[in-house]
């Protein structure tokens, strides 16, 4: 193959890297921002329990935030772990293409240094 076509193949596979290490960045983003929210769900039902009650309509708003709040939770963690498995497949198919632009930077690398000699052998003689 050619030296623009190792190119071609290069800028190709560089594109291909990025674009799998950006889908991983947004996977990433996501399950933190899930994190985030379920911390704050988890603060503010903790903040309600700390709420001076004062009759039986306070009490009962209090349980009630609090079991929306363990159900909302629960489905967020239920989400992270299902983010779990596309986040490993995302990181996977990021080193795959990582490893694919390495090999072949390291392949036009090699042809470069073989085209060096060459010209070096062929100015010896």
């Amino acid at each position: 193959m050619s030296q623009q076509g190792y190119g071609r193949m290069i800028a190709i596979a560089a594109m291909m890297k990025d674009v799998e290490l950006s889908k991983l960045a947004r996977l990433k983003q996501t399950q933190a921002l899930l994190a985030m929210k379920q911390g704050e769900i988890t603060q503010s039902a903790s903040t309600a329990l700390r709420q001076p009650v004062q009759d039986m309509t306070d009490l009962k708003m209090i349980e009630s935030f609090r079991a929306w709040a363990g159900r909302k939770v629960e489905a967020l963690e239920q989400e992270k772990r299902a983010m779990d498995a596309q986040v490993e497949q995302a990181r996977q198919r990021s080193a795959r293409r990582f490893g694919q632009h390495m090999a072949l930077t390291r392949i036009d690398e090699q042809i470069r240094d073989q085209d060096k000699i060459e010209k070096l052998r062929k100015q010896e003689f």
